[in-house]
């Protein structure tokens, strides 16, 4: 539906630049082969291709002169403060999360480029409430039902003292330049 209605409010306005097409990530250079773009943007979504150093090293050949492939994702030790709890009570302990792309990986990718750039963000999020909080641990992959009762009541004594919890969400953001 998202697909269509951009195609549809492009066409309305007589913007012809825009196109919106639905394809599978990993054949998005096959698809895209006679196209060629000032900018590629990848928010929270190349790590979910099968290979995304060979994506993103493919991409080279769909910019322009002086184009930019930008991707961001999530940098190491995101959710630390979350995965601190839920560790308090499992057997084994949820693994940190590191960054979506490693250094070799950048350099990989940055030989098929010009230069690079890396770039991070923290980014707080500031929960007011336990049931926020449970609320997104709930729908988050860190969920483990063996222990929600215990983290539940960890959470909710938090709170009792009138606290905030903050919630790290480190952003790993790179750069590549024709």
């Amino acid at each position: 539906d998202a697909v269509s209605a951009v195609n549809q409010r492009a066409e309305a306005e007589g913007i012809t630049f825009v196109k919106s097409q639905q394809m599978n990530l990993d054949d998005c250079l096959g698809h895209l082969a006679d196209s060629h773009f000032d900018l590629i943007v990848s928010s929270y979504a190349i790590y979910y291709a099968q290979d995304a150093v060979a994506l993103l090293k493919g991409l080279r050949s769909l910019l322009k002169d002086q184009g930019v492939v930008f991707a961001c994702g999530p940098g190491r030790g995101t959710n630390k403060e979350m995965q601190n709890i839920v560790n308090r009570f499992v057997q084994s302990a949820i693994k940190p999360i590191d960054d979506f792309l490693g250094p070799n990986d950048i350099q990989d990718i940055a030989a098929t480029f010009s230069q690079f750039k890396v770039s991070r963000l923290e980014n707080q999020i500031v929960f007011d409430s336990a049931d926020a909080v449970l609320s997104w641990w709930q729908n988050h992959n860190s969920f483990d039902h063996s222990v929600a009762a215990q983290v539940e009541e960890f959470v909710r004594a938090y709170f009792l003292d009138g606290n905030t919890f903050k919630l790290t969400k480190n952003v790993l953001g790179v750069r590549f330049d024709v």
